[in-house]
């Protein structure tokens, strides 16, 4: 999203609920987890991982810049009795709370945080056992990413070409996942294309009125992508 409010977090914590992400990275991710790891998810957005992670672990780092996001992070662990749950309003990597970590997550956060060298070697310097960074790939039809978005964000191969550079070795696997988005009504439809694709609201009701499907929320806009899994490798012993 490019912008947190009330209305666009409750967008994409129902399309984490109804979509194949993050539910299929996650089902990579997890069983490489232990159950006393103090885990650290950068750029944590709505909790969409934390939420759904933190109960395997003993403890769950969710940082964000923004207190919007955190706000709902700490709503809805309460409501599901996650006490594990801590909330870090920081800016990656200025986060003097942050002193060990056993994984580190990075999901989809804003560009600079996996395009930055200072960012990565932040993330080494915790010593973690691993490093997942879910980086963004292209948009697929019918969205078309840089069919619309005058300024499209970093991809995953900005991080991949960081990497390299830094002669870190990484695994990497690729996803094609639909990321859709169930809204309740056409005009909610185009009301959601218009702000994620930068269009004018007649385009963004032409496109709503060409790709909305039946749902049980009432509709749904498939949304399918590409992203990547990159675990990093670290010096800590498996």
């Amino acid at each position: 999203m490019k912008s947190w409010n009330p209305k666009t977090i409750a967008w994409y914590m129902q399309a984490g609920e109804h979509s194949q992400y993050p539910g299929e990275i996650i089902a990579q991710i997890l069983p490489r987890l232990r159950a006393g790891d103090t885990v650290l998810d950068i750029g944590c957005g709505p909790g969409v991982y934390a939420l759904a992670l933190a109960p395997y672990v003993a403890e769950y780092l969710a940082l964000d810049k923004n207190r919007d996001v955190l706000d709902n992070v700490e709503k809805m662990a309460a409501s599901r009795g996650l006490n594990n749950i801590d909330c870090l309003h920081y800016t990656w990597p200025h986060a003097p709370a942050v002193r060990e970590a056993d994984v580190i997550i990075c999901a989809l956060g804003s560009g600079e945080i996996m395009t930055g060298k200072d960012n990565i070697l932040a993330m080494f310097s915790l010593q973690p056992r691993f490093v997942f960074l879910v980086a963004p790939g292209s948009y697929l039809p019918p969205f078309g990413w840089r069919q619309h978005r005058r300024r499209p964000g970093p991809e995953g191969r900005d991080t991949l070409a960081l990497l390299d550079s830094l002669n870190v070795k990484y695994d990497v696997q690729t996803f094609s996942l639909d990321f859709g988005q169930p809204v309740g009504t056409m005009a909610e439809a185009a009301e959601f294309l218009a702000q994620f694709l930068d269009l004018p609201p007649s385009r963004a009701r032409e496109l709503a009125a060409a790709i909305a499907l039946p749902h049980s929320q009432g509709l749904y806009l498939p949304n399918r992508r590409n992203f990547l899994l990159i675990t990093l490798d670290t010096p800590r012993e498996k």
